[in-house]
């Protein structure tokens, strides 16, 4: 029953995304990168942050309650449902240690994404959680126990990738 719910939230916020996850950007203009950075979030855009970043969190909440087959469950919803698995985000965290695992968790939860840019994300959420002084390395440990084993891109699966920095 749960699934179902999300399952159609996921597709309604799904289709509010789209335009802006098409959007087509002129990388012929000299300060597209400039633009894109500076640009407001999807969420914002579309006016859903608040419902979706709920939602986001209902998700993560599902899938570490949930068994393997689930989580693929989960994993597959947001491979049909792109526009929203890219614009995907926690609510803000003072509690840093929330906040790591959340991001962390987003990476495992949407497994299409590349293994390059898992790793680029990955170093960068290490480097500040380290800069933090958070104790990081049992989160890691934890959130590897529930990512995929799937090898989708030869550069190792999901878990392999994050076990490095456990």
């Amino acid at each position: 029953m749960e699934m179902e719910k999300i399952h159609l939230e996921i597709r309604k916020f799904d289709k509010l995304l789209e335009p802006i996850a098409n959007a087509e950007v002129d990388i012929n203009d000299p300060n597209w990168q400039k633009n894109l950075r500076e640009a407001q979030h999807p969420l914002d855009k579309a006016g859903i942050r608040e419902p979706a970043e709920r939602l986001t969190q209902r998700i993560i909440e599902l899938f570490l309650a949930s068994k393997s087959k689930e989580r693929g469950q989960i994993r597959k919803l947001l491979a049909d449902n792109e526009n929203f698995a890219w614009a995907m985000a926690a609510p803000e965290s003072s509690d840093l240690e929330v906040a790591f695992r959340n991001s962390l968790l987003l990476l495992v939860i949407d497994d299409t994404i590349d293994t390059r840019d898992v790793i680029t994300r990955i170093e960068s959420l290490v480097d500040k959680a380290q800069a933090d002084g958070l104790r990081y390395r049992p989160i890691v440990k934890q959130i590897a126990k529930v990512a995929g084993t799937t090898d989708r891109y030869g550069l190792g699966s999901l878990r392999s990738v994050i076990k490095r920095y456990c």
